[in-house]
This record gives C-alpha cells, sequence and structure tokens, in this order.
C-alpha cells in the first residue's frame, strides 16, 4: 500500500500533488491571457442560406453518336454489275435503285419459263375442251340408250301382236283354211321378230357398260332414285377420266407459273433497290466486276435514325431502364434532340467499369453525323427536393463527407456533412445540414469554432 507524503504550510498540511498543481497554476493562466490576447473580437464572414431545391432524377454522361440502322446489300445472284450509278456519300430514296447486275442465264430460263407456261395453258384448254366433249358424247349415249328402249318395247308390242294373230292363223291351218307353205312363212317371221328383240337386248346391255347401278357403285357414287338425277350421275362417271386429264392440266400449269415465277425473281433480283432513305457509306465493287451470291456491293446508313452512346456509372446504370427519355445536345449541330433508350448493356465494360447506354434519336433533317460529340441526359424519375450550398462553403472534402461552419447567436459551429449531387443549384447536403440554417461561405482559413464572427455583405 503506497504511502503520500504530506507538507505543511502555514501549519496547514499539503500533499506533493496539490504543491505542484500550484506551481503550474500561475503559468497555465498567463499562458490562457497572452492567447486570449492575440485572438481577434470577431471575424467578418459571408454567409449563404441552406435552401430547398427542385431537382430532376437524371443522369448525365458524355458519348457519340452512331447510325441506328446499316444495310449491306449483297448480290442475291450471280452476275456482273453491269451498273451502280451512286457514289460514297451520295443520298438515295426509297425504291431508288442502287445497282443492277446482267446474268443471261437467269434471262433464258424466263423465256424457258414463259414458254412452258404457254405450252401447259394449251394443254389445259384441250383436256378443257376434251371434258366437254366427253360430256356431250355421254349425254348422246344416254339418249341412244332411250331411244334402243323405246324400240325395244315397241318391238315386244309388235311381237304380241304377232303372237296373237299366229295363234288366229294355227287355228285357220287346223281348220285347213290355210296351206302349209303360208303357215311356215308366218311362223318364220314370228320367230324372227323373237331373235330381233333378244339381240335388241344384248345390244342395250352392251351400250350398259359403264353405266349400271353396279358401275356407279364401284366408283363411289350412290345411285340416285330420280331417273334425272341417275342419268346425271352416269354423265359424271363417263367422263372421269377427262376430269383427271384436266386436273392434271391445271397441276402442269400451275408448276409452269410456279417456275416462271422463280425465274422473275431471280431476274427481278439482279435489280438492287434502296430500302429507304439512306446515305451510301461504301462500296465494295466496280462496274463490269463479277460478283458471287453472297457479294456485298453497298453499304447503306439510315440518316433518319441514329443512336447516341454513352457510358454511365454502376450506380446510374441500375436506375436507368429502356423506354426512359433522354435529351442530347450535339455541339456540332448547335441543337439538342429527344430520344428514348433504347438498351442498356447488361456487361461492364472491362476497363472502365462503366455500362453503355444507347439511346434512340431522330434526324429527320439529316443535320447528325455519326462519331459527333453528344451530351446526354436521361431523365429517371419525377423529381426530388434536396438541400444545397455553394462548393465554397464546404471544407475538408473526403469522398461523400464534408465540414461546413454555420453561424447561430454570433458564433461559428463546425458541422460534419455528408454531399451528393453537383447540380447548378449546388452541392446536395443529404445529412448534416436543414433548410434555412446559415451557412458560412469561403470560410477564413483562421476560422475556429466557437469565434465570434460578424455577417458582412
Amino acid at each position: 500500500m503506497s504511502t503520500v507524503r504530506q507538507r505543511s504550510i502555514f501549519g496547514i498540511p499539503v500533499s506533493d500533488a496539490v504543491l505542484a498543481l500550484c506551481a503550474v497554476l500561475p503559468f497555465a493562466i498567463s499562458c490562457a491571457r497572452a492567447e486570449a490576447a492575440t485572438l481577434p473580437e470577431s471575424i467578418a464572414v459571408r454567409v449563404v442560406v441552406a435552401r430547398a431545391v427542385q431537382i430532376a432524377d437524371e443522369v448525365a454522361s458524355f458519348g457519340t453518336l452512331s447510325f441506328l440502322k446499316k444495310i449491306d446489300l449483297s448480290a442475291a445472284q450471280d452476275g456482273i454489275l453491269r451498273s451502280s450509278p451512286r457514289k460514297e456519300g451520295d443520298t438515295v430514296h426509297p425504291g431508288e435503285i442502287v445497282a443492277r447486275l446482267a446474268n443471261p442465264q437467269i434471262e433464258l430460263a424466263v423465256g424457258m419459263a414463259e414458254n412452258g407456261v404457254a405450252q401447259a395453258k394449251a394443254a389445259q384448254d384441250i383436256a378443257r375442251a376434251r371434258l366437254a366433249e366427253g360430256r356431250r358424247v355421254a349425254e348422246s349415249r344416254l339418249l341412244g340408250i332411250g331411244k334402243a328402249e323405246l324400240e325395244m318395247a315397241q318391238a315386244r308390242r309388235e311381237l304380241s301382236e304377232e303372237e296373237r294373230k299366229q295363234a288366229d292363223r294355227e287355228t285357220l291351218y287346223l281348220a285347213g283354211a290355210i296351206a302349209d307353205e303360208a303357215i311356215r312363212s308366218t311362223r318364220f317371221a314370228l320367230e324372227s321378230v323373237r331373235e330381233r328383240i333378244v339381240l335388241m337386248e344384248r345390244d342395250l346391255e352392251i351400250r350398259y357398260i359403264g353405266l349400271r347401278d353396279s358401275d356407279l357403285q364401284a366408283a363411289g357414287i350412290t345411285v340416285p332414285s330420280d331417273p334425272v338425277d341417275r342419268n346425271q350421275a352416269c354423265i359424271e362417271l363417263s367422263v372421269a377420266a377427262f376430269k383427271a386429264e384436266l386436273a392434271a392440266a391445271d397441276a402442269r400449269l400451275d408448276a409452269a407459273r410456279k417456275e416462271l415465277a422463280s425465274a422473275n425473281l431471280a431476274l427481278s433480283e439482279l435489280t438492287v433497290r434502296a430500302p429507304g432513305t439512306c446515305v451510301v457509306g461504301a462500296r465494295y465493287i466496280e462496274e463490269g466486276e463479277r460478283l458471287k451470291r453472297g457479294d456485298k456491293i453497298l453499304t447503306l446508313m439510315d440518316v433518319g435514325s441514329l443512336f447516341a452512346v454513352a457510358p454511365v456509372r454502376e450506380s446510374d446504370a441500375l436506375g436507368i431502364a429502356k423506354g426512359m427519355p433522354a435529351t442530347i445536345e450535339v455541339d456540332g449541330a448547335s441543337a439538342s434532340f429527344q430520344g428514348l433508350v433504347d438498351a442498356v448493356s447488361p456487361v461492364a465494360d472491362a476497363q472502365s467499369a462503366s455500362f453503355a447506354v444507347k439511346i434512340a434519336l431522330r434526324d429527320p433533317q439529316g443535320r447528325l453525323k455519326p462519331g459527333m460529340f453528344a451530351r446526354v441526359t436521361v431523365i429517371t424519375g419525377p423529381g426530388r427536393r434536396i438541400i444545397v450550398i455553394p462548393e465554397s462553403a464546404l471544407i475538408d472534402m473526403n469522398g461523400k463527407e464534408a465540414r461546413a461552419f454555420v453561424t447561430a447567436g454570433g458564433l461559428a459551429a463546425i458541422r460534419v456533412v455528408r454531399v451528393g449531387v453537383s447540380t447548378e443549384e449546388g452541392r446536395e447536403i443529404t445529412e448534416g445540414l436543414g433548410e434555412g440554417e446559415v451557412v458560412i461561405d469561403r470560410p477564413d482559413p483562421a476560422l475556429r469554432e466557437g469565434i465570434n464572427v460578424r455577417v458582412v455583405d
């Protein structure tokens, strides 16, 4: 256990610590008086008021312009470049012919296809005529059958009458009224009539071949009960072969027409037209040179549709989406243009760690050119209210943290604040200051917390 030595002054016990404090105290008081004597009574300062402003949620960046559409016109067929009147930098319009190719084989194929169509059309006409003739023949055949049936009916009536007369003659013959020669003659005539009817029946059977009920059923045709409908069914059965010939002729004509269309398509592909209003960006072949299918002839660029490409930081890219409005200021054109975000790159650039934003814009007057410098501002939201003070009021900036002097009651006080974006109105203060607080602008390096200050204009 330690022991504290004690001494006495004027008979009063005093420890060593108290004696040391009494020795130092006069020196400290004299130093404080000396320092106070060097400090000014107050420092003149200029002040600003922390105020609230409304700013738009936006992301600003710099970029360049590029064409939205680049069209490579290539040869669709082999051939020789006959003509290509447009040069690099020329403007072409929709449907304008920018190149003509020559291919004699395609032209010959078109002529052969046209002849094929003519032949197929003639064959179709013949088949149609044969079908019509077949219908007339079938109708005539049916009429002939009807006539033969009537003749056979008449012959049967005549046979019936002859048989009745022969029976009378046989009775007379038995009575001895008719001679033997006469009865034999009548008997022969009656037999001849019977044989003629048998021949007529056989002839009808022959004529009915192909028109019988069994023939109709074999062809998949239901036998109609009405005689008129049955005759029509028989006509259709009779001309079935002619209908098949016509169908084959129709198919050959259709094939010939398609072949002609294919040849004409190949011929039309020898003429290359501009798809829209564009500028010729590059020529790859000259007149008289031979091309193969797929060889590039020209590269066209759409002058009406361009896009600006600008890099943005990772934190800003997260707030940008397709379809957001944007303003593009082009110094070279001394104008600003409106556009929409077309795409945000899904992958950051390996070197800059930024994301490329593509903004589509229209330039119908054709003032913009690829490669022009552009200032891009993307509107990402409806806006927000922030507290701002001048950049000059901030000291000891360290990333997002800084300090500022405020004054209240004539004294200076230090505040640690957090800063946000820079705007035309000043620097955003996210923490540490409130609206209406008085902040010392451009503080004197000698300014310290607690010092008296007086505000000057």
